[in-house]
């Protein structure tokens, strides 16, 4: 149904913004409701910590590992390597891991909260190296990384 220009211009009146409008709803984001910028799985899932003195647990912590912790009045902000480039969800890397002594094979998530490795899907002889590579395993890593723009605790 399209609208017409006397309906848009309405629609458009009855919620501008105004001085009055702001001071009676100023639609202010009360923190404390926000979930947590630190996406974490229940307790079950099979965890790896990242161990500081293992290089490659290094590399794999340091590709979204946090870097700054920054204070605004009550809150604490904490900032990654790998930030959302400006938007207000945060970014999340998975990874693909086959042939990597002291893990098991399979998709991890990167649980920043518990700098560790979640195991959330073990690998028999499947995997995302199909959707990237034709009839190929990949040896090592494969980092994905996603953004959500909305999560729920």
């Amino acid at each position: 149904m399209l609208l017409t220009k006397a309906a848009g211009k309405e629609y458009h009146d009855r919620t501008k913004h105004s001085y009055l409008s702001v001071q009676i709803d100023p639609n202010y984001v009360d923190p404390s409701t926000q979930p947590s910028p630190l996406k974490s799985y229940p307790k079950f899932y099979r965890r790896f910590p990242l161990e500081p003195d293992n290089s490659i647990h290094s590399f794999i912590r340091l590709t979204h590992a946090i870097t700054f912790n920054k204070i605004y009045k009550n809150d604490v902000y904490q900032l990654r390597v790998n930030p959302s480039a400006g938007a207000l969800y945060p970014t999340e890397i998975y990874i693909q891991v086959r042939g990597i002594k002291g893990l098991i094979d399979g998709i991890y998530h990167l649980e920043v909260a518990t700098n560790s490795l979640v195991l959330i899907y073990e690998l028999i002889d499947d995997g995302i190296d199909s959707y990237l590579f034709r009839d190929r395993l990949v040896k090592g890593f494969i980092f994905l990384v996603s953004c959500a723009s909305f999560r729920r605790n």
